[in-house]
């Protein structure tokens, strides 16, 4: 995505980048090595989960640099999981249904990268079964961001992803 397209950047609280560059150092120094990205856990990669700020810049930059066909693939699947009775999920758009794989893995949010490393975070497969030090200080640290989900950081920018339904939120 060329720079040009956008730089929203100019409206952040001051502090912001400093204090998600220390959670990514917090999570980036920890042995994360368990994790193969298998995407088990993508039943609770839901659609709407709360992105930082820097979380969805990056996202979208991934995602714009992304080869426009294999975008439109992943973005343009079906993404809603009904598990009976009613109960209907709509899944994380950039989950790839056909290979079960996050699209966006190495740039994926926080929350994401803690699947099995914090204690109210599981590993689904027990691949991984001890939290980082610190997992609730850095979740506390996190939540005092300003999130809000994909589409609502969209429409505050006045931008639209290619392949990108607005129907769930």
């Amino acid at each position: 995505m060329p720079d040009r397209w956008w730089n929203g950047a100019g409206d952040r609280p001051a502090g912001e980048a400093e204090t998600y560059a220390r959670l990514e150092a917090a999570v980036r120094d920890r042995d994360m090595r368990a994790c193969d990205g298998c995407t088990r856990c993508a039943m609770r990669c839901v659609d709407g989960i709360d992105l930082s700020y820097p979380e969805f810049a990056r996202l979208v930059r991934a995602a714009m640099a992304m080869p426009a066909p294999e975008r439109a693939r992943v973005l343009g699947q079906d993404k809603v999981l009904h598990w009976g009775e009613g109960a209907v999920v709509a899944l994380c758009p950039f989950l790839d249904r056909d290979t079960d794989r996050c699209a966006i893995y190495p740039v994926r949010p926080l929350i994401c990268r803690l699947f099995g490393y914090a204690p109210w975070l599981p590993c689904p497969t027990g691949k991984q079964n001890d939290s980082i030090e610190g997992a609730v200080e850095i979740m506390v640290e996190y939540a005092s961001l300003e999130r809000h989900p994909l589409r609502a950081w969209l429409r505050r920018y006045g931008l639209q992803l290619p392949g990108l339904s607005d129907d769930i939120e």
